[in-house]
């Protein structure tokens, strides 16, 4: 059984889990991954992720998205989930895990 990867919760590295782009390099052709694309790059799009989140109601809530926008003054952001194209709201300290890596926020 393989071990979850644990982190320290922060903002900068959730960023890193959650706002990520793919696009293809127009310099070699080739597909790249990272969350600052540049200007002149072919195909740009959001890379989906699964995440794991605590509502405000205290349900344990999770899925597939991409983020649309982000709050970063009041830790939050605006997330659009792939299968049934529902938006949300998710503040950062509630999240749990994204793509099997967890946040400890204590």
């Amino acid at each position: 059984m393989n071990n979850p990867r644990r982190y320290p919760l922060s903002w900068s590295l959730i960023r890193n889990f959650t706002e990520r782009f793919q696009w293809q390099d127009p310099t070699d052709g080739s597909l790249r991954e990272g969350f600052n694309p540049p200007r002149n790059a072919i195909g740009k799009q959001r890379k989906p992720y699964d995440i794991c989140f605590v509502t405000k109601d205290g349900r344990v809530d999770r899925g597939r998205c991409v983020t649309l926008t982000v709050r970063p003054q009041k830790h939050q952001r605006m997330v659009k989930f792939v299968g049934s194209d529902e938006i949300r709201l998710v503040y950062d300290y509630l999240i749990v895990s994204v793509d099997d890596t967890y946040f400890r926020t204590h």
